[in-house]
């Protein structure tokens, strides 16, 4: 019995000295588990670092790139236009003022530059531009009656009349786009100006033969009907001329890699009220008789 106790001893002690080393490996292998846990903890993972880092990026994208565009623009040919700032309203109403009494000193200089003009330009012209304010006499008077004249500015009167007439159909188009005074009136008002002029007088021509006829009422007003719808017409012709610079105004050029505008004047671009004023300051000019001229 007692060596029975002895050898289930010896084997216990055994089983246990095989089973140790298992839970040693058992144990260090558990500090390692941890540490990985501890480590991985600590770690934040690639894709959540990429997608925030990507985040970022496009939103500072965003922001640089609405920036960008608001303090920039392109014309319809890619140049970099300067940013536009309205000015303030005292500002615009100063320059509206300024510009209209440059406007005015510029039409009486042109007025005055042109009635200079026809007496100094040469000999034969002082001869021609003797100013008559209504009055004719034998002397300097002189009146074409040939067919040449008054037939000559009867086969003018169609044409511009046919002119007129097509311009007023592109006109009447483009108001049906809502625009207030197209360019198709303008040019038909310029034509009309001219029809009603060259109609006049080819009548005066082919009815006044004589000094006595020409000092009549009729014939100053048929005359000023004559002039007058060509000094209009000045205004007609300013206004077409400022609407097709206005057509070009978003195109730019550059000049030493500086984009600037293709067009422009003196006091900038001449609305129609500019050329109103122009036209009639010329027409008043010639009913008080200040172009009226010996040779009619």
């Amino acid at each position: 019995m007692c060596k029975n106790t002895k050898l289930k001893k010896t084997y216990n002690s055994l089983d246990n000295d095989t089973n140790t080393p298992n839970s040693t490996n058992a144990s260090a292998n558990s500090p390692s588990s941890s540490d990985n846990n501890n480590n991985n903890s600590f770690k934040p993972s690639s894709s959540s670092s990429s997608t925030s880092s990507t985040n970022t990026m496009n939103n500072t994208d965003a922001i640089t790139s609405e920036s960008t565009s608001a303090s920039t623009s392109t014309s319809s040919s890619g140049v970099p236009l300067p940013p536009s700032s309205s000015p303030p309203p005292t500002t615009t109403l100063t320059k509206k003022i300024t510009n209209g009494i440059q406007w005015l000193a510029l039409t009486y200089a042109w007025k005055e530059f042109s009635k200079y003009l026809a007496n100094h330009q040469s000999e034969a012209a002082e001869k021609t531009f003797v100013p008559a304010s209504y009055y004719y006499d034998d002397d300097n008077t002189f009146f074409d009656n040939t067919i040449l004249t008054y037939g000559t500015d009867a086969l003018i009167g169609i044409h511009m009349t046919y002119a007129s007439y097509q311009c007023y159909m592109e006109g009447k188009k483009a108001s049906q786009l809502q625009l207030q005074f197209p360019l198709g009136y303008k040019a038909s008002a310029l034509f009309a100006s001219y029809a009603i002029s060259v109609f006049s007088g080819a009548y005066a021509h082919y009815t006044y033969h004589d000094v006595d006829s020409m000092n009549t009422l009729s014939f100053r007003l048929l005359w000023t009907l004559c002039v007058g719808t060509v000094t209009i017409a000045g205004g007609f012709m300013g206004m077409c001329g400022s609407d097709i610079c206005k057509f070009f105004d978003g195109d730019t050029i550059t000049n030493n890699n500086k984009p600037r505008r293709r067009f422009n004047t003196i006091i900038g671009y001449l609305n129609d009220g500019y050329w109103w004023y122009y036209g009639i300051f010329m027409t008043v000019i010639c009913i008080m008789g200040e172009i009226s001229y010996k040779r009619p």
